[in-house]
């Protein structure tokens, strides 16, 4: 029998754990499968087409998808066209997506024979055993408890046909003389006697108000009468949950995913229950034992993979897990593998910073789900975080700078109009993560959210990924302008590409206005400079930055963001059309804090010199980067970076007091592993060393000279 297990991954770096999970779970629990369960791993880029060729040429005699919210049109699409071109091949989903409306779903999809709900391991283990025994008949689904199916889509057939023509099983179905007839079953669980059915369901079986399938339609199904398109799903109740400890470890040789990014589970389940998440559904909190779970980490650590993302929905909540294996990977640390851990910041101990604080500087990774810091918008979703709480944790986490740390809001959430929206955003992003994820709600099938949602007069769209169109609290328009915010801060933000420029504007809008309101200016200035929408190169993105500091958001006049005229967000000067006299309360403080000069000028008093300043730390922030041929126009004059170069080249050949682990390069090939500048207007020569790159930010290495 050939069974086949297909992803369809947001990228190729992605390893899709859940079908490895499957595929081993059942070779390990029943010898007879070995071998015969293939694994197919496809990306969302790939066309329908070649997917279902390789799908069709792999000829199944069963195939399974895992579902998930940004595979779910292209899976649906395919599905559709192999149920054409494979008729006979029983289709089965599994994966969250399909899981909150199973029976929905399987009346959308006629060509799927079923759906796999809640932990897919043992269920995809029976579901097999099932098809290997097709003389068994429909029955043996009906005592499967974790499936959502509709017989007469099952599409059984004995490979023994010789011994058991399917016409003649056919007959014997419809006569009751076969050995599990469907007919019997349905005819069971129409009275109440069917011992797979729970009481309460075999007494609304009986009493005619279940959505199990009638003795009479059970019957036409055995018989291969057509199914009716209206017919009912039948739902034969939730899985039992698995041991943590049953789970397979897929990794086994790591080598072959060296390349890619690789997801492991240490838990399963989350103590929360955020009304917008999945997760919230399976409250049931279980781990993995520690022993095994140190076995695996040892496995990724000397294997030397790039990184492992834990996909445990909520890592620390439980502090004796969570130190066990922070403690395990500090004192085990290979110095490559990056670990990517969320975690509720809000229950983050003293204790279990400064155990963090104490990796290698790029170890770890934490995501944290802000969301929003309006507590009634929290309390509205029942997420009661505290905001001072995860505020206080991850500045302690920032100020170590050893841990990469992405923290997440969410726009659209109940109780949080524009406004409100925008103090979330300057609260956060005051703390300057390296990542700022600025998400749209998502009205997730079988989450809390959805029946909440309609309500409070929330609207939404219809397909995946199901993104909110407005609230009450924010309209269609503002939604779609925090879409612009959004491109502007993943462009310039979180891209990492020009951290010292933007720090300081977020300084100026912070002192001003509003940290959000340079990235509202921004998008408004880019549809200027950009008006088809197409993609803009790095080269093109740094002149656009470039040429907004000088010249400011649309509405605000040639002299220059920060004077004369008022801009929208009400950044610019006084209005008299002269600067003003003093800098802000408090600038002089972040401009120190984010590692200025010590005499960076003021933009208020000295705004020639402060622009200048401005175009070195933009050459900074393309260095950081990478080791451009063409030195940006506004850099300091050729001539003098010429003469300057080659003397600190020659000099450090002579005497390697920058670059000591380069000493094996002459002064030439020095030129071509590091990059020497002149910040001119900063007073500045600096180095940057492409071989010494910050594990946390990626940018090169920087010493001034």
């Amino acid at each position: 029998m050939r069974i086949l297990l297909a992803a369809v991954n947001a990228k190729y770096i992605h390893i899709n754990l859940a079908v490895h999970s499957l595929k081993q779970y059942a070779e390990e629990h029943d010898g007879s499968l070995k071998g015969q369960i293939g694994i197919k791993e496809f990306t969302i880029n790939q066309t329908r087409e070649e997917i279902e060729k390789e799908i069709y040429h792999y000829a199944p005699d069963l195939l399974a998808f895992s579902v998930y919210i940004w595979n779910i049109s292209i899976i649906t699409d395919i599905v559709r066209d192999l149920g054409k071109i494979l008729p006979d091949v029983p289709i089965w989903l599994g994966g969250p997506e399909v899981s909150g409306d199973a029976p929905d779903f399987l009346r959308r999809c006629g060509d799927v024979s079923g759906i796999m709900t809640g932990e897919g391991e043992e269920i995809f283990l029976n579901l097999c055993r099932n098809y290997q025994k097709p003389e068994k008949g429909e029955a043996a689904f009906f005592q499967l408890k974790g499936i959502c199916f509709v017989p007469g889509r099952l599409k059984l057939s004995d490979t023994r046909k010789e011994e058991n023509p399917a016409a003649e099983e056919a007959e014997k179905a419809a006569a009751g003389q076969a050995e599990n007839p469907a007919a019997e079953e349905a005819e069971k669980a129409a009275t109440g006697q069917a011992e797979n059915l729970p009481a309460e369901e075999a007494e609304k079986a009986a009493a005619g108000k279940a959505e199990y399938q009638t003795a009479e339609k059970a019957e036409n199904a055995a018989t291969g009468k057509e199914q009716a398109a209206d017919e009912e799903a039948v739902f034969t109740g939730a899985a039992p949950y698995i041991d943590m400890d049953e789970l397979p470890f897929v990794y086994e040789e790591p080598e072959k995913f060296r390349s890619r990014i690789l997801y492991y589970e240490t838990s399963r389940g989350c103590p929360y229950r955020c009304s917008y998440c999945l997760s919230s559904v399976d409250r049931a909190v279980r781990m993995r034992s520690m022993n095994l779970v140190r076995k695996e980490l040892q496995l990724f650590l000397d294997a030397g993979v790039r990184q492992v993302k834990l996909v445990d929905r909520t890592f620390n909540c439980s502090k004796e897990h969570a130190m066990a294996v922070w403690t395990y990977l500090r004192d085990h640390d290979n110095g490559v593998t990056n670990f990517h851990f969320e975690i509720e910041a809000d229950i983050l101990s003293w204790e279990e910073i400064d155990l963090v604080s104490s990796f290698r500087p790029g170890l770890a990774r934490f995501e944290i789900g802000v969301q929003s810091t309006n507590p009634l918008t929290l309390r509205s979703v029942k997420r009661y975080a505290r905001w001072a709480k995860i505020r206080d944790a991850a500045a302690q986490l920032r100020k170590a700078g050893n841990i990469s740390l992405h923290l997440d809001l969410i726009a659209g959430l109940p109780f949080e109009d524009y406004e409100s929206f925008r103090r979330s955003f300057g609260e956060v992003i005051a703390l300057r993560p390296h990542e700022l994820q600025l998400g749209f709600l998502k009205i997730l099938k079988g989450s809390a959210m959805q029946e909440e949602a309609a309500a409070l007069g929330i609207r939404w769209r219809e397909r995946a990924p199901y993104e909110v169109l407005e609230t009450p609290w924010l309209s269609a328009g503002e939604m779609f302008r925090l879409k612009e915010v959004e491109n502007m801060l993943e462009t310039f933000y979180n891209s990492g590409q020009y951290g010292r420029t933007v720090g300081h504007l977020l300084n100026l809008y912070e002192s001003r206005s509003s940290a959000m309101a340079l990235f509202e200016d921004l998008a408004d200035a880019f549809a200027g400079a950009n008006p088809d929408g197409r993609s803009f190169s790095r080269q093109q993105n740094t002149q656009f930055l470039r040429d907004f500091i000088r010249t400011g958001p649309p509405g605000n006049g040639k002299a220059g963001l920060f004077c004369n005229g008022r801009g929208k967000t009400g950044l610019s000067c006084n209005g008299s059309g002269e600067a003003g006299t003093s800098a802000p309360d408090g600038l002089t403080e972040k401009l120190k804090e984010a590692g200025t000069a010590q005499a960076f000028p003021s933009w208020e008093t000295e705004r020639e010199r402060w622009l200048a300043c401005m175009d070195d730390e933009l050459t900074c922030d393309l260095y950081l980067r990478e080791n451009g041929k063409v030195r940006p126009a506004w850099a300091a004059p050729d001539d003098l970076w010429k003469q300057e170069s080659r003397a600190f080249y020659r000099e450090e050949e002579k005497n390697r007091r920058f670059f000591p682990h380069l000493s094996a390069y002459d002064h030439k090939q020095l030129s071509g592993l590091t990059h020497f500048e002149v910040l001119e207007h900063l007073g500045k020569r600096a180095v940057f060393d492409y071989t010494q790159r910050d594990p946390v930010t990626g940018n090169a290495g920087m010493r001034v000279i």
